[in-house]
């Protein structure tokens, strides 16, 4: 199963397993965000937080050493009534989810690099750093497996 469904028409799809799925609009670049965010979780082995548009509302994800959680809000920055705010946890490890998101944005660079894209912007240039940073991501996976396994846990 992916964790982020091939980019089409401005949306990509967001599940992991056990949970519901989250169409993720184009107003955030996810790729190029949420491997920059991923990059930082594996460098200084810390929890991340990765976030997508739903149109309406906002889903952040934070991703830890051992789970993912979930939470889906409205747009309004006013109170919100905790019956409206959906959260939900997926057991996925912080090294789990950055070897799904280099599968998934490996498997179609061209179109995560032409999903949230003007059409005057340079794709050509944005799939070059979307493989270099992909290629750093790639690196930081081999270098913390050892901190994910359970010989070694490091918290």
């Amino acid at each position: 199963m992916n964790m982020l469904s091939k980019p089409e028409y401005g949306w990509a799809l967001f599940q992991l397993d056990g949970i519901n799925a989250y169409d993720l609009s184009y107003l955030d670049d996810i790729a190029s965000d949420w491997i920059d965010r991923s990059i930082s979780g594996l460098e200084n082995l810390c929890p991340f937080c990765v976030k997508g548009y739903l149109e309406p509302g906002r889903m952040v994800c934070t991703v830890s050493f051992c789970n993912c959680y979930i939470i889906v809000e409205n747009d309004d920055c006013g109170y919100t009534d905790k019956a409206d705010i959906v959260i939900d946890t997926a057991h996925m490890t912080m090294l789990d989810f950055c070897k799904k998101l280099y599968e998934d944005i490996s498997s179609d660079v061209g179109g995560w690099a032409g999903f949230s894209s003007s059409s005057d912007e340079d794709i050509s240039g944005k799939i070059k750093l979307l493989e270099e940073k992909l290629r750093h991501l790639k690196d930081l996976i081999s270098e913390r497996e050892e901190f994910f396994d359970d010989a070694h846990r490091f918290f």
